[in-house]
């Protein structure tokens, strides 16, 4: 692919992204360096375990960590513009326009003292301008797509009249409503049961690619990434700890955090690199696979260290695995 060519796909650029909250027992740095590209139609997927930064990551880029105690600083460059350096007002209008997030929890998100109909067209007349007929019209047309039935029925439910699967539909027919480059998923699966989990991941996906929308999918779960990312970064304490198309991530993990979602390094932390693929980069001393990472487990086994367990992804059954990084 020419470079040019490789230039116009590109929709977000983020460099050494870092925010940090000021609380009473000192700064807590929730996101410390990170660095990823994503271009337009392509999904992103950011792994790790509650706490390790990856939803406050997603809303420093939207720019919706707000508060005084709030410092972000780096770059989030989307279509040119650096949203970091952004007024707020033109962030106000880039939210549902061009940015768009689906949050974990859909009745937190949604107004509980407000109808359907309201929440789903409030982004269509402020910022289409459209009639109220007309963002009626748009809104049932929303429902159908994202597979609600009796859409004008639910336009006049309160969000506690509808179950949880349908409070997500709902959302996502909200940040889709103006057809953002860019869609957010943070944990959209969250508390639903396995079959609206699965149904869920499927909307997001075939949305996505009709739209030729870029999307960045959150989650604590390796199995929700495998297969429907094209790359995946995963994080610990703040950091990415390895990051690779998330074929090559499944088929030759290098971190022992991927594989097993063990622990932090307890000394020098290791620089973010690639050895035999370009692509694949990890951060970790010993990785997954070399003698130093073998003789590294061995020794936590020694020591009685805590294990973790790694999820097989192909069988329903548990493997322990680790190693110190």
């Amino acid at each position: 692919m020419s470079d040019a060519v490789e230039t116009d796909r590109r929709l977000l650029t983020v460099t050494d992204l870092r925010t940090t909250f000021s609380i009473a027992a000192g700064d807590v740095q929730a996101v410390r360096g990170v660095s990823f590209a994503l271009d337009r139609g392509r999904t992103l997927g950011i792994v790790g375990e509650s706490g390790c930064g990856k939803t406050v990551l997603a809303r420093s880029i939207m720019r919706l960590n707000l508060g005084s105690n709030v410092t972000t600083t780096g770059m989030a460059e989307f279509a040119g513009r650096d949203l970091l350096s952004l007024p707020m007002a033109d962030m106000h209008e880039m939210w549902g326009m061009e940015l768009a997030m689906v949050f974990q929890d859909p009745m937190t998100s949604l107004n509980p003292l407000v109808r359907v109909g309201r929440q789903v067209t409030e982004h269509l007349r402020h910022h289409l301008g459209v009639g109220r007929a007309e963002a009626a019209r748009t809104a049932v047309d929303l429902l159908k797509e994202v597979r609600i039935p009796e859409p004008e029925a639910r336009l006049k439910a309160y969000p506690h009249e509808l179950s949880g699967g349908m409070r997500q539909r709902i959302c996502i027919a909200i940040a889709l409503a103006c057809e953002p480059s860019l869609l957010f998923a943070d944990e959209p699966t969250t508390a639903l049961d396995v079959t609206v989990q699965h149904q869920i991941l499927n909307l997001l996906g075939r949305e996505q690619r009709e739209r030729d929308m870029a999307m960045v999918l959150v989650t604590h779960d390796l199995g929700v990434v495998a297969g429907r990312t094209d790359d995946t970064l995963v994080m610990y304490a703040g950091m990415v700890v390895e990051q690779a198309p998330t074929g090559s991530l499944f088929d030759d993990m290098r971190h022992p955090y991927s594989e097993a979602l063990l622990r932090r390094c307890r000394e020098e932390v290791p620089p973010l690199s690639a050895v035999d693929d370009p692509d694949h980069r990890f951060a970790c001393w010993t990785p997954v696979g070399s003698p130093e990472g073998s003789e590294a487990f061995a020794r936590n086994v020694a020591e009685g260290l805590p294990q973790a367990v790694a999820v097989d992804l192909t069988a329903p059954s548990l493997t322990g695995s680790g190693g110190a990084s």
